[in-house]
């Protein structure tokens, strides 16, 4: 699906100010993992001649009603593969529930909105 995206490094380090300027950084205990915000526009709802919402037409593009029904399938405890352009297919869940979206424009086209990611750790 077409979208921009930003992601971070999750803290997997605890640490402990000493005073005096003094840290300590324990090891990490976990693998490293990201967090992705997923930044969409352009998506909108297709619609069958009979009016009932379309969840093939351009669903690996921008098919709103595509990715609300993945989500409602996968909610935020199944896990999928991401396909990210700098680490490649990445395990993740949904971190948090789809945000509101609003279709206030023509044809069911919806405002930009943010879907957030978190790695799954192996």
């Amino acid at each position: 699906m077409n979208h921009k995206r930003r992601f971070k490094y999750i803290q997997n380090t605890n640490s402990i100010d000493l005073g005096n300027g003094y840290k300590f950084v324990s090891k990490p205990n976990a693998p490293l993992t990201k967090e992705f915000n997923l930044i969409f526009e352009g998506f909108r709802y297709y619609f069958n001649p009979d009016g009932t919402i379309d969840y093939e037409k351009n669903k690996d593009k921008n098919n709103l009603g595509a990715l609300c029904k993945f989500y409602e399938e996968m909610n935020m405890y199944g896990t999928f593969i991401y396909n990210d352009e700098q680490f490649g297919g990445v395990l993740v869940r949904f971190k948090e529930p789809l945000p509101e979206i609003s279709t206030s424009k023509q044809f069911g086209v919806a405002d930009e909105f943010t879907v957030v990611l978190e790695e799954v750790a192996l």
